[in-house]
């Protein structure tokens, strides 16, 4: 912002040098003709309502003529006088700022420029003052829009001399504010400058700025807090951006953890070892085989491996313990219980016999495993008996399915 007024406050100076010389060149003010000055110098300040007065003054210094007219003044010496000298000393405009206008001794802005006839001898001083309440009215307005923005600014421009001569409060205009405001010095050798300095309401931001031309500065000063409210609104921002990804990630990781990494790890202590025969499918397993995601699949699939195994371990189990009765003893009794309670444990049957002829060919139990203790002695099947299973599997070298007796 304070560059953009410096730059404003330039181009406003230039439009006044840009005038300043169309009236120079003019043939009335090269030849000194004051009579028609006055008309000249009246059209100006009516065509430019930026331009306070338009001065006529000789070499010596006196006022000449003054539009608007100030009669007390003419043939005095003009005010600022410094301003005189140095525009005799050069060919390009000079600047001064004090009070000007003779009788009222309203403040304003002094460009002044020596005026030469065509043999290149001085004729004249031509001068135009700009008021500084006018230079305040654009800062004023700044101030205003953007206090309705909640921001709070204050504005001022100083010449060369640290002197105030635009401000948002008139009531400064023309203080020195070289020993109180941070940064000017800076700025009216050229150099912007930012700095925190103590204001009229504590800590402030002082931005100074080099206004190109006069070879002024523009200060703009704001409370820190508003100046760096950008600054911290994005630390908070960022504060939160982390904030929100930090918590993103951890509830990711425990979704993960009591979706995935938990199911996963229990069924592998589940499964870690070969289960033992005839146990029961575990709760933990029985619960993660009804989801219906990839892990209950991968449950699923475990549960129907691990009772597939245990079926080929009972069925191994069962032809070892044979081998090993079959091996251990020649007493067809033991061998043959031993049979039989492995083939009931395998096919899970109520109960089971084995059948042998006698002398007369009489089928008598040889052992059975299931039935009462009388049931070895009490049956016994004639070969020739067609109502018995026993019988006519003997016959016919097959078995046949009993019935329901």
């Amino acid at each position: 912002m304070a560059q953009q007024i410096a730059t404003q406050t330039s181009l406003t100076f230039h439009d006044a040098e840009s005038a300043l010389n169309a009236l120079a060149s003019l043939d009335v003010v090269r030849f000194g003709d004051q009579s028609a000055m006055v008309s000249a110098f009246a059209a100006a300040t009516a065509a430019r309502p930026d331009m306070d007065h338009v001065y006529w003054i000789d070499q010596f210094g006196a006022l000449q003529v003054s539009v608007p007219a100030a009669a007390s003044a003419l043939g005095s010496e003009f005010e600022p006088p410094d301003i005189v000298r140095r525009a005799l000393q050069t060919n390009s405009p000079v600047f001064d700022v004090g009070l000007v206008h003779h009788g009222t001794f309203t403040a304003g802005v002094v460009i002044a420029q020596t005026v030469r006839d065509p043999a290149g001898q001085v004729v004249g001083i031509l001068a135009i003052s700009l008021a500084l309440d006018d230079l305040s009215k654009p800062l004023v307005s700044v101030v205003h829009y953007q206090a309705r923005q909640h921001r709070h600014l204050r504005i001022n421009v100083i010449d060369s001399r640290a002197a105030i001569i635009a401000s948002d409060d008139p009531t400064l205009l023309l203080d020195t504010v070289v020993n109180t405001l941070p940064g000017p010095q800076q700025a009216l050798r050229g150099i912007p400058t930012t700095a925190i300095g103590e204001g009229l309401d504590g800590q402030e931001l002082f931005s100074a700025t080099p206004v190109l031309g006069p070879g002024w500065a523009v200060i703009v000063e704001r409370p820190t807090d508003d100046a760096l409210a950008v600054i911290t609104w994005l630390h908070l921002g960022l504060m939160g951006a982390v904030l929100f990804f930090a918590l993103g990630g951890l509830v990711f990781w425990l979704m993960l953890l009591n979706r995935v990494i938990y199911p996963l790890h229990a069924l592998a202590v589940l499964h870690l070892t070969i289960p033992r025969p005839k146990r029961p499918v575990p709760p933990a397993s029985t619960a993660l085989a009804g989801r219906e995601d990839e892990v209950g699949g991968l449950a699923r699939s475990l549960v129907r491996l691990e009772r597939d195994v245990l079926a080929q371990l009972g069925q191994l189990r069962t032809l070892l313990d044979t081998s090993n009765a079959v091996t251990r003893s020649l007493d067809p009794r033991l061998v043959v219980g031993t049979i039989i309670q492995e083939v009931r444990r395998l096919v899970d049957v109520q109960a089971a016999a084995v059948f042998v002829p006698d002398e007369h060919g009489v089928l008598r139990v040889l052992v059975s495993d299931g039935h009462g203790d009388a049931y070895d002695h009490a049956v016994a099947i004639p070969p020739d008996d067609s109502t018995y299973p026993a019988a006519l599997a003997l016959r016919r070298r097959h078995a046949r399915p009993a019935r329901r007796r």
